[in-house]
């Protein structure tokens, strides 16, 4: 039997000629797709924010940050404090040093500071 595998284009290069996209968008496009076909949940809370929706970059970004830090970033822009994944890093990064700074300051169980 012949192998005519090579005579099929591969799905990106067939997408990007009808699309007119480069073939490494598309691939970027498909990346996407299924990192966030893993997070539905996700997907949900960013149609809410065309902000994130609406730039590849920011899905880029916010698909490769961890889950936990993800979950600060888009609260920062769901509730107000920030309007883009860039504010929203500023805000949970200055949260993040004002509790670092109480720690610190905390008294521990012997009432020293430390």
């Amino acid at each position: 039997m012949a192998k005519v595998g090579h005579l099929i284009p591969r799905f990106t290069t067939a997408t990007s000629e009808v699309t007119g996209e480069s073939e490494r968008t598309v691939r970027r496009q498909v990346k996407r797709g299924e990192e966030l076909a893993k997070a539905p949940e996700l997907v949900q809370r960013i149609e809410q924010l065309p902000q994130i929706a609406n730039s590849g970059a920011a899905l880029d970004e916010l698909i490769a940050t961890p889950p936990e830090k993800r979950e600060a970033l888009l609260g920062a822009i769901e509730d107000g404090r920030a309007n883009s994944l860039q504010e929203a890093k500023r805000e949970v990064k200055k949260a993040e040093q004002v509790v670092a700074r109480a720690e610190r300051y905390r008294p521990n169980l012997y009432g020293h500071r430390g």
